[in-house]
């Protein structure tokens, strides 16, 4: 290989449920990160940052840890040099989506009364499902100020971050909320060049512009070989239909013809499509396995005792004892002692704080978005108006003034709903939980939306593959009754 080597590598893009590249808020809505001309952009950093992880994850050499540091570099100490990354990440620009910029709102409940928490309301500028992105990566390989070679074989490494995109990364920030998944939609292409030969320095520096302009690299070539890696993600696909008889709503307060309807959205290409959001799922699935870590012993931060507590007591309960969007967030830890140090709190050792992450730490599951086409060959019936009056819970009577309508998908829909659930790194607990949950949804223990439908969601070819894959295959799903 020759000694002034640099290599590029195109990585094409597809996000199926769209994502939320966050910079900065306006009151409760977070805003979408923008360059100077307003171009919605994925940061560098933050994609840099999303390939450091996976690829020490996965090909992280605890007998050669510098390897980490020597291509992506390191921050400079108090008595250290700080050493720059020779991968370069250029901002990811969406010039194609500018216009088609979707707002989300979501919000934050309470597991125990199914009501919004005080301060949980929030929206999120996002793109729209099926949006497209080829990002540009630069691995320097010229030797340092010393001349010293380069100890690692570049292209070996080349290869490991496209396994790390093959095995599926998640960026934009806002996962929680089902989004940000990506996947590719084409072959990883990669070109190098020998500084050394004048001709190839040029045709460097030429195409160096053309990507800023947003131009076609000329002359790449399909990487070669990938290797596995170690990835013992558990990746769990399962089609959620709607059982029959039953019908099923998720609404996001945006009707425009009736006051409820379920949501929807519209891809890129304009199609539309019926909406069922990973952040439901994430939700209901979080409560239920709360409740099976708890049946089960384990320290669960938000338990049955907390909540009959802050029943009790009413008003008069403290402050960090509240049932809040900061305190669920914290572990129910005290302000005072809300420090990265504290590695022995209850949220720490909580099961399910590790698991679906808190304001400490990331969370290791991801429920992406399910969407269904609109327009199946029983569409007429696949929608159905309902009406419905609100019911005094202290009277039991109809409330004056209360009547109100909503629409739902019927079992006539035709289609069910792809669900894509991956953990990382996972514990044999928590893919038996997840099958645990999953069987209850089956079963019809668990109704998903909301409670002026029926909420029946049947589980279908389900699969599961990766780390702890064989625990789903003790239930069995999709059974008629």
């Amino acid at each position: 290989m020759p000694e002034n080597t640099i290599h590029c590598l195109l990585v094409p893009l597809r996000f199926p449920a769209g994502l939320a590249p966050g910079e900065d808020r306006t009151n409760n809505t977070l805003r979408l990160s923008r360059d100077g001309a307003r171009v919605p952009v994925l940061r560098g950093s933050a994609i840099a940052g999303v390939l450091r992880h996976a690829w020490k994850k996965r090909f992280g050499n605890s007998e050669n840890p510098l390897q980490e540091s020597f291509w992506f570099g390191f921050a400079a100490d108090n008595d250290t040099v700080g050493t720059p990354s020779r991968l370069l990440v250029p901002d990811c620009p969406f010039a194609g989506a500018k216009e088609k910029v979707i707002v989300r709102t979501h919000n934050l409940l309470d597991r125990f009364s199914g009501a919004p928490v005080d301060g949980g309301l929030f929206s999120l500028e996002a793109f729209p499902p099926g949006t497209a992105a080829d990002l540009l990566l630069w691995l320097d390989c010229r030797p340092d100020r010393d001349r010293n070679p380069i100890p690692y074989d570049p292209e070996k490494f080349l290869r490991q971050l496209a396994a790390c995109f093959r095995g599926g990364l998640t960026f934009g920030g806002n996962g929680a909320r089902g989004i940000g998944l990506a996947e590719l939609r084409g072959g990883i292409m990669v070109k190098g060049y020998d500084i050394g030969i004048v001709e190839q320095h040029a045709a460097w520096l030429d195409d160096r512009r053309n990507a800023l302009l947003g131009k076609a690299i000329p002359d790449m070539r399909e990487l070669g070989a990938v290797p596995a890696g170690s990835n013992r993600d558990l990746v769990v696909e399962v089609e959620l239909g709607v059982a029959r008889g039953q019908d099923f709503l998720v609404s996001d307060g945006q009707g425009l013809k009736y006051q409820l309807e379920p949501q929807q959205v519209g891809d890129m290409d304009g199609e539309k499509y019926w909406r069922l959001p990973g952040s439901s799922l994430r939700g209901l699935f979080r409560a239920w396995m709360t409740r099976l870590a708890a049946r089960e012993g384990e320290p669960v931060a938000n338990s049955a005792a907390l909540e009959r507590k802050r029943r009790e007591a009413g008003k008069g309960l403290k402050t960090e004892e509240a049932m809040n969007g900061d305190n669920l967030g914290w572990g129910f830890i005290p302000k005072g002692e809300r420090t990265a140090a504290a590695r022995d709190r209850p949220e720490s050792a909580c099961p399910i704080m590790k698991l679906f992450g808190s304001f400490r730490r990331a969370g290791r599951i991801h429920f992406a978005d399910a969407i269904v086409k609109r327009g199946a060959a029983n569409a007429k019936t696949a929608e159905q108006m309902r009406m419905h009056v609100a019911i005094d819970r202290i009277t039991g009577g109809a409330n004056d003034g209360m009547l109100f309508d909503n629409l739902v998908l019927t079992s006539d829909l035709g289609n069910a709903f792809p669900v894509r659930i991956r953990i990382a790194d996972p514990e044999e607990k928590e893919a038996r939980w997840l099958a645990q949950t999953l069987k209850a949804l089956d079963l019809g223990i668990l109704r998903v939306g909301s409670s002026k439908a029926s909420g029946r969601l049947t589980a279908r070819k389900v699969r599961a593959s990766g780390g702890h894959a064989e625990v789903f295959g003790r239930f069995s799903f999709g059974e008629e009754r």
